[in-house]
C-alpha cells in the first residue's frame, strides 16, 4: 500500500509540475491568455472556420470596454496574430480575423493542455 501511495505523490508531484510549466508557456507566449479581456477577444475570434468577422461585433459583444479591446487588439496586431479586412460591400466596415500564426498557437496550447490532463489520470488528484 505504501508503494502505491508513492507513485501517486509522485504522478501528483509530475502533474503539478506540468501545469506550473504550462502557465509559464501562456505567460510567454500568449500572455493575453492570462488577463480575463485578453481570454475574451481570443475565444471570440477562434469561432469555427476563422471567419473574418465585424470587429464592431466584438465591440458589442465584449463585456469590456471599447478601449480596453482596443488595447487587446494593438496587442494581437502587434505581434501579427490578427489582420484586418475591408467588407467588400461596405468599405465602413473592419472585419478581423486570427493569422495562422495564432491558430498555430493556440493549437499547442490546446496539445499542451491535453498532455496535462492524460498525467491527471495517473495520479490521485481526480
Amino acid at each position: 500500500m505504501q508503494v502505491s501511495r508513492e507513485i501517486d505523490v509522485i504522478a501528483d508531484q509530475a502533474f503539478l509540475n506540468h501545469l506550473e510549466s504550462l502557465q509559464n508557456w501562456k505567460k510567454k507566449t500568449l500572455p493575453l491568455l492570462m488577463m480575463p479581456q485578453g481570454e475574451e477577444v481570443v475565444t471570440w475570434l477562434m469561432r469555427p472556420g476563422y471567419p473574418p468577422r465585424p470587429l464592431k461585433d466584438l465591440y458589442a459583444n465584449s463585456r469590456f470596454s471599447e478601449p480596453t479591446i482596443r488595447i487587446v487588439i494593438q496587442s494581437l496586431v502587434d505581434r501579427k496574430l490578427v489582420v484586418f479586412h475591408c467588407d467588400e460591400s461596405d468599405q465602413r466596415v473592419r472585419l478581423i480575423q486570427p493569422t495562422r500564426k495564432l491558430v498555430q498557437i493556440l493549437d499547442e496550447y490546446v496539445s499542451r493542455i491535453q498532455s496535462c490532463s492524460t498525467l491527471l489520470g495517473t495520479g490521485s488528484l481526480q
